[in-house]
């Protein structure tokens, strides 16, 4: 599988800033960090519910409002735990290879790997968000088999991660060399100026000195502290949206199950292989393809139906049902009765169009509104069943003869 030319990075940035007033969501989620244990878990799982949209086609900027929190922290938990066995496995791979002394080449190399084992810890993450299970991010054979589908891509969105992390860090450098190098300068006085005691240490008074000139620098901590918390969160959001666009590329939608192979990867094998002679039923087939169950939970609900079944749930709208008459049995009855009914739906009124026969005259219109009452011919009923259509014509009938003899 080829990786798309367009820059991983590129289509990420463009996601992230999709919307006016981008900055807002970074802004909070690097607030959110500071709260222990549900903030990182919730920031987590904000970071992955985008991705999950991401993978699966949808490109939307991150949600700026109506944000479900405990829907975030419960996503965050189930993507920190679909990653923890793969961490704690490679730290003990890459402890034990550390420990190899061959001129720290060793050490340079679990660096490196380590880097790119970040981007598969990311995919891992996505994977269980989109299925909504743990256990689908610990499908190592179907992850082997998009690595080795596209591991040029993976390799691009390692590179995003490698660059990003470099330039973060002479960011965050350099600030620090600016906001703490006056406070080094001055604790650097203080040392030298002061007395030492018989034993060789500071004195009392250049100690307090020190915890002074330490303490007025706490605002700059703080602040550094917030920027360095910002800058890590708009990486992650880029690097795991770019995560994502990486899957996205084997056609989520038609994912089955978890532990199924991936259909795309299935579907260019099979296009390897000769095609065999066509059938009726390979062209019926062929004709009228059936994707795949799309997957949530086992087999995961895409976003377009989630957010069906979300209108549909807020749609208080109640559609009577509306009978004129019974079936017809015989042909008799047929040319007595109602020929046809059309019912069509209207926003939240059903609207029934009666087609009588001609010596019956005319077209009648029954709606039945939000409120369980019926309407037909713009007089209020309650829902209409064969008794009361009968009561309805023959009050009509009184009607018209009055009007006559009038």
């Amino acid at each position: 599988m080829a990786s798309t030319s367009e820059s991983y990075f590129g289509r990420s940035w463009a996601l992230l800033t999709r919307d006016k007033g981008w900055w807002k969501p970074v802004l909070v989620l690097a607030l959110a960090n500071f709260v222990p244990i549900v903030g990182p878990l919730g920031v987590l799982g904000y970071v992955l519910e985008w991705a999950r949209l991401t993978a699966w086609g949808v490109d939307s900027a991150p949600k700026q409002k109506g944000v479900r929190v405990g829907e975030c922290i419960s996503s965050g938990w189930r993507g920190f735990v679909a990653i923890l066995g793969w961490a704690i496995l490679w730290g003990i791979i890459g402890a034990i290879l550390s420990s190899i002394s061959l001129f720290g080449l060793l050490n340079f190399a679990v660096f490196v790997a380590g880097i790119f084992v970040n981007t598969l810890l990311d995919v891992c993450a996505i994977r269980a968000t989109i299925y909504q299970r743990i256990g689908a991010g610990y499908r190592a054979d179907r992850i082997a088999d998009m690595v080795k589908a596209d591991f040029e891509g993976i390799a691009r969105v390692t590179g995003i991660r490698v660059v990003m992390q470099v330039v973060i860090g002479f960011v965050v450098g350099l600030l620090a060399l600016i906001a703490f190098m006056p406070l080094f300068l001055q604790v650097a006085v203080i040392a030298s100026r002061s007395g030492y005691t018989a034993s060789g240490s500071l004195s009392q008074a250049a100690i307090s000195a020190m915890i002074s000139s330490i303490s007025q620098a706490i605002p700059a901590f703080v602040i550094m502290a917030v920027i360095c918390s910002i800058l890590a969160t708009a990486a992650s959001l880029i690097s795991t949206t770019a995560a994502a666009l990486w899957v996205r590329n084997f056609d989520v939608p038609s994912w089955g199950n978890s532990e199924d192979p991936i259909p795309s990867l299935a579907n260019a094998v099979a296009s390897s292989a000769p095609a065999p002679a066509p059938t009726a039923t390979n062209e019926a087939s062929s004709a009228s393809p059936v994707n795949s169950v799309a997957p949530v939970a086992h087999n995961p609900a895409s976003p377009a139906e989630e957010e069906r079944v979300a209108i549909a749930a807020d749609d208080e709208a109640v559609i009577e049902e509306i009978s004129l008459t019974q079936p017809a049995t015989s042909e008799a009855d047929v040319t007595s009765g109602v020929s046809a009914a059309d019912v069509s739906l209207d926003d939240s009124k059903a609207t029934a169009k009666v087609e009588s026969n001609a010596s019956e005259g005319g077209v009648g219109y029954a709606t039945a509104g939000n409120d369980g009452t019926s309407a037909l011919d713009g007089r209020e009923v309650e829902a209409i069943g064969p008794d009361a259509a009968d009561e309805i014509e023959a009050s009509e009938k009184a009607a018209g003869e009055e009007s006559t003899e009038d």
